[in-house]
């Protein structure tokens, strides 16, 4: 019955300019204040920070650039170096809120927002946001009734979200990754936007991630490839193969997809596990996924 209520929900997927979840990322945002979301955040990390509003605003309008030179100087080649490097990108927590404001003005639609719409006939319980960044989705989820936790390994947007948490009177646990693991059994829902792409050891994360889960929890996740190019660079994979091979071996069943986000549902890990491992293996792959790439465009092409 759940997967076909899943695969339902699924398809519904798409536009929610006008749903309560949107209203309620809008709300995180402004956060009481008369003011567009966009003006709104700048007030808010000016008082985090202690910048003035001409420092916070080219700080967040240049994120991107002020992060690759960081790697350029950085040149992070084993999981140690790519750790210090996340230790460095205070300005983040300036370009990523800039970029949920513009998001709640318009420019798209938030994946924490598909995912709390599309989670609505579900009930209520515990959800981690994995690699939570500000916190934005986790303070949706706290407004919806759901008991909150994030985890991060960059200690300077664990300090922002931390700060955001008490300003605004929320009870969340925060899990420093490079100190703490996320424990056993706790969650019904494990949610991961735009992280996975920036994870290099993925057996292990997901590991972990399918221990924290209750059974029959669900792990809602996408994952955010880029060409290899300056401005790039810690995004790791280029194609999404790498993480979903992975997934059923390690005791997750596939349940719904959309063109972003995927959906598994945690089980028990199997004997079938090195099977499902093997197959995956073969399916998901470079050569695999060029050739599928190439009958794609070829379909296209006949088709008009």
């Amino acid at each position: 019955m759940l997967p076909k209520l899943l695969k339902k929900r699924a398809k519904s997927w798409g536009c929610y300019e006008q749903s309560r979840a949107l209203q309620l990322w809008r709300d995180v945002l402004v956060d009481g204040r008369d003011l567009p979301p966009t003006s709104a955040v700048v007030q808010e990390l000016c008082a985090f920070s202690g910048f003035s509003e001409a420092e916070v605003r080219d700080l967040a309008a240049n994120s991107a650039a002020i992060t690759a030179q960081k790697w350029a100087e950085a040149k992070p080649a084993t999981p140690e170096a790519l750790r210090a490097f996340y230790q460095t990108v205070s300005n983040w927590c300036f370009g990523t809120l800039a970029y949920h404001a513009r998001q709640a003005e318009g420019e798209n639609t938030p994946l924490p927002v598909k995912v709390a719409e599309w989670m609505a006939g579900r009930p209520i319980g515990t959800t981690l946001d994995y690699g939570a960044g500000v916190a934005t989705a986790s303070l949706m989820f706290a407004k919806m009734g759901w008991k909150v936790a994030i985890a991060d390994v960059s200690r300077p947007l664990l300090d922002f979200a931390s700060w955001r948490f008490r300003q605004r009177g929320v009870d969340a646990e925060v899990i420093d990754l490079n100190d703490a693991g996320i424990g056993v059994g706790k969650y019904d829902l494990v949610t991961a936007y735009n992280t996975m792409a920036h994870v290099d050891q993925l057996a292990p994360c997901l590991t972990a991630i399918h221990a924290a889960l209750k059974p029959g929890g669900l792990f809602i996740f996408d994952v955010d490839t880029r060409q290899k190019g300056t401005g790039n660079e810690w995004h790791l994979f280029e194609r999404d193969y790498p993480i979903i091979r992975l997934m059923r071996r390690l005791g997750f069943r596939p349940v719904a997809k959309t063109a972003e986000l995927y959906v598994y549902e945690r089980v028990d890990v199997s004997a079938m596990a090195p099977v499902y491992g093997l197959i995956d293996q073969l399916h998901y792959n470079r050569p695999a996924m060029w050739a599928l790439d190439r009958a794609r465009r070829v379909k296209r092409k006949l088709l008009g």
